[in-house]
C-alpha cells in the first residue's frame, strides 16, 4: 500500500496552500462584481504609520500636505488596546496616505459606490485622522474603529446601509480578516497579495 507524504512534505503542502491569496484559493469569491459599497481597513490600506497604529497617534494633528499628517505617539485614546500592545510614546509620527488613495476614492464616488471603514483601533482614533485629512465625510457608510472582529463590523455596515454582503468589497492587509469576511460572501481582497496598490481594487468592479 503506497505511503502518504512524510510529515515534512505535508507541512510543505499545507504552507503552499496557505500562501495562496484568497482569490487564488477561492476564485468564485473574486472576479468582477456589481459592487455598491467598499469597506476599507485603515492602517496599511488607507495610510501607513511609521512603527505605530492609529490608536497610538495623538492630536492635535498637524497637516504637512495633502498626503501627510503629523501627530504625537502616546496613549491619548484610552486603554482599549490589544493585550500585550505597548503604546510607544514621546516622538512625532507621520501618517501618510497610500499612493493613489484620493484618486481611488474619487473614482469610486464617480461610479456611485459608497465608502466605509472597518479598523481594529480604539474608537475615535481613525475618525480623528480621517478628519485631519479632510476625508471623514467621504465615508458615508460609516467608520467602525473598534476592537470587534472585522466580520462583525462589516456585517453591521451591510445591515445599516441595506447593501447585501454580495454587493460589498472589503480590503484589509491582514489575511485572517480577509478570510473571515470573505466567508460572508463579501468580495474580500488582501492588500499586498491580491492587490499591490489601492487603485487595483477597481479591476474587480464591473
Amino acid at each position: 500500500m503506497p505511503k502518504g507524504p512524510e510529515p515534512e512534505s505535508r507541512d510543505l503542502f499545507r504552507w503552499a496552500a496557505q500562501a495562496l491569496t484568497p482569490c487564488k484559493r477561492f476564485p468564485e469569491r473574486c472576479g468582477r462584481r456589481e459592487v455598491r459599497g467598499v469597506v476599507l481597513d485603515a492602517d496599511g490600506v488607507i495610510w501607513n504609520i511609521d512603527g505605530a497604529i492609529a490608536s497610538s497617534v495623538c492630536g492635535p494633528y498637524k497637516k504637512i500636505n495633502e498626503e501627510t499628517v503629523e501627530g504625537q505617539l502616546g496613549s491619548c485614546h484610552g486603554p482599549q488596546v490589544p493585550r500585550g500592545w505597548e503604546e510607544p510614546k514621546g516622538r512625532p509620527v507621520r501618517v501618510t496616505l497610500l499612493p493613489g488613495l484620493r484618486e481611488t476614492l474619487d473614482r469610486l464616488e464617480e461610479m456611485g459606490i459608497k465608502l466605509g471603514v472597518s479598523s481594529l483601533n480604539t474608537e475615535g482614533s481613525v475618525k480623528g485622522l480621517l478628519a485631519a485629512f479632510g476625508l471623514l465625510d467621504r465615508f458615508t457608510l460609516g467608520v467602525k474603529d473598534n476592537w470587534d472582529p472585522k466580520e462583525k463590523s462589516v456585517r453591521a455596515i451591510s445591515e445599516a446601509s441595506h447593501i447585501g454582503p454580495c454587493d460589498l468589497l472589503f480590503v484589509d492587509d491582514t489575511m485572517a480578516n480577509v478570510e473571515a469576511v470573505s466567508k460572508m460572501s463579501v468580495l474580500s481582497l488582501h492588500m499586498g497579495q491580491d492587490i499591490q496598490k489601492i487603485g487595483q481594487l477597481l479591476d474587480f468592479l464591473k
